[in-house]
């Protein structure tokens, strides 16, 4: 299996390294087109835990977290089985794709028991997600959207109803 995996910082508002984010890609579609048995084939398989566990986390993160993104068929798998690594080292990203049926959302706080956080990304509705940011510790901006009037008014209304969740800068 060729992988590319690629630590992208991300930094708070004092343009520190707060964390760490994987942007990968699995395969090469140029050279080995569609090699997979299924459209699911290997589909709750997380390829950056997959790294982390060949690698290890400190290798790539000098100890700080990584935000790893999942989608909707890895939100319902054991992930905690595909990791050794400490979940509190561990940030699950979604989204703005999540599902918000009950079964993506019992796994969702079953995993964050088990000490794992998430974070939300790419979303532009607080009312929709709720059930979602509820269980998030971070929100994932894009720092490309901040002269936005709409995202200015999201991230400040997102402050006010949830003022403990950590902000993340990408």
């Amino acid at each position: 299996m060729d992988l590319l995996i690629v630590p992208v910082p991300l930094f708070n508002q004092d343009m520190a390294v707060e964390a760490y984010y994987f942007r990968h890609q699995k395969g090469n579609d140029i050279l080995e087109p569609s090699q997979g048995s299924g459209v699911l084939d290997g589909a709750m398989l997380s390829a950056p835990l997959q790294m982390l566990e060949k690698v290890g986390i400190e290798a790539l993160t000098m100890g700080k977290p990584m935000f790893v993104p999942i989608d909707n068929y890895m939100l319902l798998a054991a992930l905690e089985l595909q990791c050794s690594q400490p979940a509190e080292k561990i940030v699950f990203l979604l989204d703005g794709n999540v599902c918000m049926e009950e079964a993506y959302i019992t796994n969702m706080n079953r995993l964050r028991g088990l000490g794992y956080r998430f974070a939300l990304q790419k979303f532009d509705n607080i009312a929709a997600y709720k059930p979602v940011l509820d269980g998030c510790s971070f929100v994932f901006y894009d720092y490309r959207r901040f002269q936005e009037p709409a995202y200015e008014l999201l991230r400040v209304e997102l402050a006010r109803q949830y003022p403990k969740m950590q902000s993340v800068y990408s």
